[in-house]
Parts: structure tokens; sequence; C-alpha cells
């Protein structure tokens, strides 16, 4: 094995851990909580799903509707050009 893949691996996993977006909202939003359905959670945007589902998982039944609007998977890079 060449180490210098090794690190390169390392480093693009260390890179996308950071930048996940649900673990990011999760950090957040930690905290206290409000009353349950006392949220309304919106997220727009090609990471929108992943924002929601960590939304949702910090605030579970705080959340009482939302509204997600995502881009479906593979038309992100269409609708760029």
């Amino acid at each position: 094995c060449d180490p210098t893949r090794i690190d390169l691996s390392a480093i693009i996993s260390a890179a996308l851990t950071a930048v996940n977006p649900s673990r990011l909202v999760q950090r957040a939003l930690g905290g206290d909580r409000p009353a349950a359905g006392g949220v309304r959670l919106l997220a727009v945007g090609k990471a929108a799903g992943a924002m929601a589902a960590g939304a949702l998982h910090v605030l579970g039944e705080a959340v009482g509707d939302g509204l997600v609007i995502a881009v479906a998977p593979g038309e992100a890079s269409r609708l760029e050009t």
C-alpha cells in the first residue's frame, strides 16, 4: 500500500465528515429543546434532506410541521449548467 494514498484517503474522509450537513445541524441545534410541536422546520437546497434529518434527530417531537425543498439526486449538476 502506498502511504500517500492512505494519507489522502484519511484526509478526504475527515473532510467529508467535517462538512456532513446532518452532523453540522445536530451540533448547531444541541442544547435546550422547545416544547413538542413548537417548531416549524424549513430546509431548502441540495443538502436539505440531510439538514432536515439532522434537525429531526435533535428536535424530535418538537417539530410540529415543516417543508423540505430539495433537488432530486443527479439533478443538481444539470441545473448548474
